[in-house]
């Protein structure tokens, strides 16, 4: 559902699509379902918003479906931290 919902977001901007699908999103995402159930898991268990930190996030897929996936009203942000990525502040 994710991936549709990322298609009908993006479709406008093919650059930026073929470029997420280049990169063999689905083998990425089979890669963090484990870490996904995790996430859901844990976030269900708290009654306040949680902050979630993507470690090593890379290109961030992750980050996106855990952005897609997870309810809206308990998730105050979602964070991706990468060395490749540049220091901001």
């Amino acid at each position: 559902a994710a991936v549709v919902r990322w298609r009908r977001r993006y479709r406008g901007n093919p650059k930026l699509w073929n470029r997420l699908m280049k990169d063999k999103v689905v083998k990425e995402l089979i890669e963090c379902a484990p870490v996904v159930a995790a996430c859901r898991d844990y976030v269900d268990a708290h009654t306040t918003p949680v902050t979630v930190v993507d470690l090593c996030s890379g290109k961030g897929y992750l980050a996106m479906l855990l952005s897609e996936l997870l309810p809206k009203d308990k998730v105050s942000r979602i964070v991706l931290v990468d060395k490749a990525w540049p220091l901001n502040g």
